[in-house]
């Protein structure tokens, strides 16, 4: 059978009293979109098949830095090819949530989209990010491109970051769940951060009061924020780049490790020493506020695959060395924020209710 067709058999038999929930993790380069639905245990769970989009790139566009982005976050002034490229970010998505959707008959549709990047007020548009262009009119683009009217009911964007650990509490397997404190980092093209601390997601905000997110916060010795970033030295995107620079076009940095590729294995060691360094620093932090300290940490996105397969002991090993004592775990989640951002369109925040005994 068909994988458009299974995946629309799937939402038919999803829908509850004729709603359809849909989840989007977007993430710097590409996103995913899922059905979800509610699982035994009060949480959710994906039903059919994920599908995948890239956004749309052009070679030509520059992005601002991040301070020149910050500086006109009064009077936002367009760049060249920037607003070109959130139509087309907006038109591929709106495609795929068609296809997912649309043969389908539903009374509503529960949309929650995580993407990276600072949001304005209403959680309409994203008016600074570190990688791709703005997004200030984004939620108003793909209202009007998917054209559902009042079936639609799109949630306020959520942060990648937090919506990953909105759904480490509430997806299937969610490594959250149960747990009074823990952290989570999404290794990927960036490095996202969401914390639960005595029980409760600590909101983007709150958050910030403790320290810099990953992609402002700066290494020790570092002067410059653009180039020093914990997100420079630690994310899959930023090792590529290196790896690139030192050996050309080519192989990604996990790939390359796999072949036993020096510079790679090099660059991926270095990079979960600084890695650990920094989250022991991060939870002295937050564990000073907490009742019950984090003693947990959940690695998700691409590096997930960094804790789950053997080859990558080397990786594991290095970044355990540096770490206090806690229990290190791969997210068991094909994509936690898209489970987050289904949670928040169906209404679901805070702790999940706690496991039934067996």
């Amino acid at each position: 059978m068909d994988r458009r067709v299974r995946a629309a058999r799937a939402v038919a038999e999803s829908s509850e009293a004729g709603t359809l929930c849909i989840g989007v993790d977007g993430g710097a380069t590409g996103f995913r979109v899922g059905c979800v639905v509610p699982d035994a245990d009060g949480g959710l769970q994906i039903r059919g098949d994920l599908q995948r989009g890239l956004w749309p790139t052009d070679a030509n566009f520059v992005p601002l830095t991040i301070g020149e982005q910050r500086a006109q976050l009064g009077c936002l002034r367009r760049i060249p090819g920037e607003r070109e490229l959130e139509k087309a970010w907006v038109q591929g998505l709106a495609g795929v949530i068609r296809e997912l959707s649309g043969q389908q008959v539903f009374g509503a549709l529960q949309l929650g989209i995580a993407l990276p990047g600072q949001k304005d007020e209403r959680g309409r548009g994203v008016l600074v990010m570190a990688h791709g262009p703005r997004l200030p009119e984004f939620s108003s683009a793909l209202e009007k491109e998917l054209d559902l009217g009042d079936k639609l009911h799109l949630c306020a964007l959520g942060s990648d970051g937090q919506d990953a650990g909105g759904g480490e509490e509430w997806g299937q397997e969610g490594a959250f769940w149960g747990q009074p404190s823990a952290l989570y980092l999404g290794l990927g093209t960036g490095l996202a951060e969401a914390v639960k601390l005595d029980g409760e997601l600590l909101a983007a905000q709150i958050l910030a009061g403790y320290s810099a997110p990953p992609w402002e916060a700066q290494l020790s010795g570092v002067a410059c924020a653009e180039q020093g970033t914990i997100e420079q030295a630690v994310s899959l995107g930023a090792i590529q780049g290196r790896l690139e620079a030192a050996r050309g076009p080519g192989l990604r940095p996990l790939d390359a490790a796999r072949m036993g590729e020096p510079r790679a294995l090099e660059l991926l060691t270095a990079s979960a020493e600084i890695l650990g360094a920094w989250v022991e620093q991060r939870m002295t932090i937050l564990n000073a506020a907490a009742r019950h300290p984090i003693t947990r940490l959940v690695i998700g996105g691409s590096g997930a695959e960094l804790l789950r397969a053997p080859q990558f002991e080397f990786y594991r090993v290095a970044l355990q060395a540096a770490l206090p004592p806690l229990e290190l775990l791969p997210s068991a989640l094909q994509t936690s924020a898209l489970f987050g951002a289904a949670a928040r369109a169906r209404g679901l925040t805070g702790s999940r209710p706690a496991k039934a005994p067996s």
